[in-house]
């Protein structure tokens, strides 16, 4: 075993012998407690033409809420034409979930059951006549108040749950556990990366030799490494101009699939073209940002290519939220790529700063989209509706496509761009990966301190994932281990 390896092994154990020692109770574990109950709540009677919001409360047997559940919202009974407009994708910390009814303009009994795997409840509103002068009154949402103890809010899907600024917490518990989470994710990516690394190099001849023998083995198989190395195959039929439109809507459209309300409807409509801008912006913050750098900086041509190989992967982040339940899953956000032509004048640091400096700017742009959440989110509010949500959806679709494709591009990898940064400027890969990873934990994945962290489903998931990665990493680097000592053997 390498000394790089070592030493990364150890700064791993080391970290993780501290989250230990810091977390209360760690070897007394439980599982969860079972739900006890499930309760919708909202007003009993409204006039016709209303929209009114239902809260179902999830509480298991000791009473406590039950966070993070998909419930589903469904109408049992209607009189007319009452339909639901939208829903929360999982409960919040309360252990509420939300959908707003369009009662309809007919009087009768709305009856609405809320879910979850085989539990079940009702709850039912009577539908009244609007007064006789109503008809002269063009009909209209009503405003942001509270109706029987529950207020209105506006439509919502799965990026809708992503705070903005006053929504996430100020307790120096919580950031503290959070930054803690930042750095075991990071070591723990960074010791994989290490062993992988490691591995390579020390095995880059035989890992030759077998590339070479690849196509002779799998025999129709043998395209996917060039299709993975080329970005993946090309799409005939289409014109040049409208690919890039193209690989963008088809891949904002199976990451819309991560919402519970997709369909062919209004509101998956606003969420598509929400991530679709989203997608666009960070792709050419990022990709075409280096070509501008490295054009300008350094006299060295490059250009944004297409990267369809990026379908694959919205697939896999599809699929891995879906297995794994973490929200709002993984939006990799990056459809195309810079192609940087060869220049021997290009270092160490002048390839650190081609990757560094667009990191920067897109990691910028994604905070400043955190920032206008709020606002883009009273927006909405102030005008309801299916496109009232389309400013705030994309400043999510940004701030969370930005700050995960950071963290993502900065993972040292053998043949990823943030190996050019680490081998350059360790304090500033530092510097950038430290505020992605607390950003995306702190906002999108935990709001409780350390003594609650086993409770927070998306936190641990994160943490094992990275745990995972760093499995795989070690079993490649076990096995060329394993061929060396058999080759020894033989030769013996």
């Amino acid at each position: 075993m390498s000394a790089s390896i070592r030493r990364a092994l150890l700064l791993f154990a080391s970290l993780l012998a501290l989250l230990t020692a810091f977390t209360p109770g760690s070897s007394n574990a439980q599982y969860p407690t079972p739900i006890g109950s499930i309760t919708p709540t909202g007003p009993t009677t409204v006039e016709a033409e209303s929209v009114i919001q239902i809260v179902c409360t999830l509480l298991d047997t000791n009473g406590d809420a039950v966070p993070n559940q998909p419930v589903i919202f469904r109408i049992d009974e209607n009189p007319g034409t009452a339909n639901l407009l939208n829903a929360s994708p999982l409960t919040d910390a309360d252990g509420n979930g939300f959908a707003d009814l369009y009662v309809g303009n007919t009087p009768g009994q709305v009856t609405v059951s809320c879910e979850l795997g085989d539990m079940a409840a009702q709850y039912t509103v009577q539908v009244l006549p609007q007064p006789s002068f109503a008809s002269a009154v063009p009909p209209a949402l009503p405003p942001a108040q509270d109706v029987a103890g529950t207020s209105i809010k506006p439509l919502t899907n799965f990026l809708s749950g992503i705070p903005g600024l006053s929504g996430i917490s100020t307790d120096l518990a919580v950031i503290m556990t959070n930054l803690l989470l930042a750095l075991l994710a990071l070591t723990t990516l960074l010791v994989a990366a290490t062993v992988f690394n490691a591995t390579v190099e020390g095995n880059s001849a035989e890992m030759t030799g077998m590339l070479k023998a690849f196509p002779s083995r799998v025999g129709p198989l043998a395209g996917v490494a060039g299709l993975i190395a080329t970005g993946g195959p090309r799409i005939s039929g289409l014109p040049a101009r409208i690919m890039p439109f193209f690989v963008l809507a088809l891949t904002a459209t199976i990451y819309a699939t991560l919402d519970p309300n997709f369909g062919w409807n209004n509101q998956t409509l606003v969420l598509v073209l929400a991530l679709v801008a989203g997608l666009a912006m960070v792709t050419f913050l990022y990709e075409g940002g280096q070509v501008l750098w490295s054009s300008r900086r350094y006299k060295t041509p490059g250009s944004v290519k297409m990267f369809p190989i990026a379908i694959a992967i919205s697939i896999i982040c599809v699929v891995l939220a879906k297995l794994t339940n973490m929200h709002p899953g993984v939006v990799f956000g990056f459809a195309m790529a810079a192609a940087i032509a060869p220049n021997a004048i290009l270092g160490k640091r002048e390839r650190g700063l081609i990757v560094a400096v667009p990191l920067l700017g897109l990691l910028l742009v994604s905070i400043l989209a955190f920032l206008l959440i709020d606002p883009l989110r009273d927006f909405g509010r102030d005008h309801p509706g299916t496109w009232g949500m389309l400013p705030e959806t994309i400043a999510v679709a940004v701030f969370v496509g930005g700050a995960q494709s950071t963290l993502l591009v900065l993972i040292p990898l053998r043949f990823n761009d943030g190996e050019d940064v680490w081998q350059w400027n360790k304090l500033i890969w530092l510097a950038l990966a430290v505020p992605a990873t607390f950003a995306f934990i702190h906002v999108m994945l935990n709001d409780e301190d350390i003594a609650e962290l086993a409770k927070q489903n998306d936190s641990l998931t994160l943490l094992a994932l990275c745990i995972g990665a760093l499995l795989l990493s070690v079993a490649f680097w076990g096995y060329f281990r394993l061929r060396e000592k058999r080759r020894a053997r033989a030769v013996g």
